[in-house]
Order: C-alpha cells, then sequence, then structure tokens
C-alpha cells in the first residue's frame, strides 16, 4: 500500500521545517557551531571579545533608556541553531542591546542570540549569588513552538476474535446481543510532537 509510505514522507516533511540558520544569527564564521556555553564559561579570557552563538528561553526582559537587557536560560542548539527542547539547561546570560525591545516578544520564548562576550556579571538568582555571562547583542532570532501530530503506527489487522466491529453474534437470547467474532481493524496512533520554528 502507498498510503503508510505517503503519510510518512508528509510527517517527516512537517518536522524538517527550515533547516537553514537565519541570517541575523549566521553570523562571521563557522566554527559558531563547536562553540557552547560550558566552553565560554571555562575559559571566558579566550572568548572575551569574540562572537558567539547562543539560546534558549528569555526569563526576564528589562527596559532602560536606550538600551534593553535579557536574562536566557540557556539550551544547548540544534543544526539549524534552534533551542533543543526536552534537554536540560546549561546556565544564564544576560544579553544586552543597544536599542529598545518590547519584552512582548522576547519573554517566555525561546530565542537565539548573536552576540559578542562582554565578560561575567554578578547576579542573584532568587536569594542566591550568581555569576551571568554577559554578551552584547548583535542578532536574534525569537521561535515559536508548533505542534504535529504524528502517526506512530498504521490501520490494520488487529487479530481474531470478539469485537465491536463484528455487530452480531450469539446471545443468550433474542434481547442481548454478544460482539461477533471475526478479523478486526487495528485502530491507527498518534502523538503530539513539538518542533521549533520560525
Amino acid at each position: 500500500m502507498k498510503t503508510p509510505i505517503v503519510i510518512t514522507l508528509l510527517a517527516c516533511l512537517a518536522l524538517s521545517g527550515c533547516v537553514s540558520i537565519p541570517q541575523d544569527i549566521q553570523g562571521s564564521h563557522r566554527s559558531l557551531d563547536k562553540i557552547s556555553y560550558q566552553d565560554i564559561k571555562q575559559d571566558i579570557a579566550r572568548f572575551n571579545g569574540q562572537e558567539v552563538r547562543l539560546g534558549g528561553k528569555v526569563l526576564d526582559v528589562v527596559n532602560h533608556q536606550n538600551e534593553t537587557s535579557f536574562e536566557v536560560a540557556v539550551l544547548p542548539l540544534d543544526y539549524a541553531a534552534r533551542p533543543e527542547l526536552g534537554t536540560a539547561f546549561q546556565g544564564r546570560i544576560i544579553v544586552k542591546a543597544n536599542k529598545f525591545i518590547d519584552p512582548l516578544t522576547l519573554k517566555g520564548h525561546l530565542v537565539t542570540v548573536l552576540g559578542t562576550v562582554t565578560g561575567i556579571t554578578k547576579g542573584k538568582v532568587g536569594e542566591a549569588d550568581y555569576p551571568y555571562l554577559t554578551l552584547s547583542l548583535q542578532g536574534y532570532q525569537v521561535w515559536q513552538i508548533r505542534e504535529n501530530i504524528v502517526p506512530v503506527n498504521y490501520p490494520g489487522f488487529g487479530g481474531f476474535g470478539p469485537n465491536p466491529y463484528w455487530r452480531y453474534g450469539w446471545g443468550p437470547d433474542s434481547v442481548y446481543f454478544m460482539p461477533g467474532w471475526g478479523w478486526y481493524p487495528a485502530g491507527a496512533m498518534f502523538q503530539v510532537e513539538q518542533q521549533v520554528v520560525k
């Protein structure tokens, strides 16, 4: 049957999305993909002043005169520079932009930022001291989460036995009907998968 093959192909296309890195966060060198949050934190002196690309979930946004700063809980990035859902947060960063950015466009969203490392700033998470890695913003991409319903199996023969698809069978009398016997179809099963998209 060709139908399951077609469904599989459509599902794969739906999940693949756009695999290219958005222009605003492409950066000037390919080695950006190899630089992780842990690499930077372990050797601030080496990366200070360098261009890096990090991403995650925006926790807070603060607007000042001609400046916006926002806090990001860092997640690993995939091959398209999208934050990876279902992975552990790696740490926190503060990103500063020399312009106004409306908090409504950032707070609570997934974001990938391209920026220059400017050092470490002491801050607090609750009552605890926390050393924030800081970046000067060059570009950013806000992501959306799309839910796709994906088949995990296909209708087929479920088995042989009593089932509701065979409505008439033997019963104790004419008033009661027991499910009949015969082949019955197995129902298709689906699951919801989340995908990060532009």
